[in-house]
């Protein structure tokens, strides 16, 4: 109990940094009643069940709130302060598909992506860039755009943002109810709010959709759901690369249970979301979405060591930014995760459970990306939260 009053402490503490903005104040305001509602609930009511549903709405207010405390900065400016270029990219690439182009095949120059470009002029001539390298590419795969396109159809353009905290909020929901220690579940929530919101979540880290859509296929799984549950995943493996570890150990998962003969239907999903967008220009689909990220192309992201990894290592030892985008990371990286993967494989079958999916995605997904090319703080805290969902999650299957 004094943990979690600590950890509530802390989370709505953590608020306090966006509250230069009006509505950061009301909201921390808000939130320090919340707070105080919460200790006088588990001092005078002896059921916890009150107790929890306080501090779901301290999450509620926690994620929605700050949302709309990162989102007023550019809605009131007019240009995408506050906020990624990815989930501006997200919205540009909606926006192009509902006016009939392939954003894989249309560059983003006059999008709201100039304005990134304008700033970090400098540091992109760095790596002899004469623009930022997403002007020229979508990195992520079609559902990242199909999904918010026809709410832009419907509602016009708004900040993607909205709809990645709401399915989050969504996905903490799934696990409250799926887990039967409830006092688990609060930390477990808490514990990701304080991973995800500092490294990016109120910024549009799109990784929450992915969290979201593995939380769902999961919750639908165990409650014997399975076709719906390969649909769910055919979505989150057509929405962004780093969906492939979870598919791939819940497909182990699915062996152990003799429930893989449903994955046709994800099969089927994820086949009818990216086939169309190959077909229609196969060339420009791999450079976004493969070479870009991984090495080959002149326009391709580069490597950096900003957030550690390998890159940082050949950084700190003197490779220049030329060596460092000519290293072949493959090579290192195919040998340490072919060396990785039967242990992940034992220790998996000889516990497939529900929780290990997300735990050895996780171990997996950390130390592939050590050792890639690309160390991006989003990568880590994805496979951080894969570890922490994991780690909670109940082990008894069908809870």
């Amino acid at each position: 109990m004094l943990g979690l009053q600590a950890t509530l402490i802390y989370l709505v503490i953590d608020f306090f940094h966006i509250m230069n903005f009006f509505p950061g104040r009301i909201i921390f305001g808000f939130l320090l009643f919340l707070l105080a509602l919460f200790v006088l609930v588990g001092l005078f009511v002896s059921n916890p069940l009150p107790r929890y549903f306080v501090v779901f709405i301290i999450l509620a207010v926690f994620l929605l709130g700050g949302m709309r405390a990162a989102t007023d900065p550019r809605m009131m400016e007019g240009v995408p302060v506050m906020v990624y270029d990815s989930a501006v990219s997200v919205e540009e690439a909606a926006l192009f598909f509902l006016e009939g182009k392939n954003p894989y095949a249309t560059d983003f120059f006059g999008t709201q992506l100039d304005y990134f470009d304008a700033r970090e002029q400098a540091y992109w001539s760095g790596f002899g860039l004469d623009h930022a390298p997403y002007l020229y590419h979508y990195a992520y795969f079609p559902v990242s755009f199909l999904f918010p396109a026809p709410f832009f159809a419907l509602f016009g353009r708004f900040d993607v943002r909205w709809l990645f905290s709401l399915l989050m909020l969504f996905g903490f929901w799934l696990l409250f109810f799926l887990m039967n220690n409830k006092e688990h579940a609060v930390v477990l929530l808490l514990a990701l709010s304080l991973l995800l919101e500092p490294m990016g979540f109120f910024w549009g880290l799109n990784d929450v959709v992915i969290l979201f859509l593995a939380i769902l296929a999961m919750a639908l799984a165990v409650k014997n759901h399975w076709r719906i549950s390969w649909v769910t995943l055919g979505l989150m493996a057509a929405f962004k690369l780093t969906a492939v570890p979870i598919l791939f150990f819940f497909g182990l998962w699915a062996v152990s249970e003799k429930k893989l003969h449903h994955a046709w239907a994800g099969v089927l999903v994820f086949l009818a979301a990216m086939l169309p967008f190959i077909i229609w220009d196969a060339r420009a689909f791999l450079e976004d979405t493969i070479f870009f990220i991984f090495g080959g192309i002149p326009t391709a992201y580069p490597s950096r060591g900003l957030y550690g990894g390998l890159p940082l290592l050949l950084e700190t030892i003197g490779f220049s930014a030329a060596q460092l985008n000519s290293f072949p990371f493959w090579i290192l990286q195919g040998f340490v995760v072919l060396a990785l993967l039967p242990v992940l494989l034992k220790r998996f079958f000889k516990e497939p459970l529900p929780g290990n999916v997300f735990l050895y995605a996780g171990v997996f997904m950390l130390v592939f990306t050590l050792f890639s090319r690309l160390v991006h703080s989003n990568y880590v805290i994805f496979s951080l939260s894969l570890l922490l969902i994991g780690a909670f999650w109940p082990d008894e299957k069908g809870t």
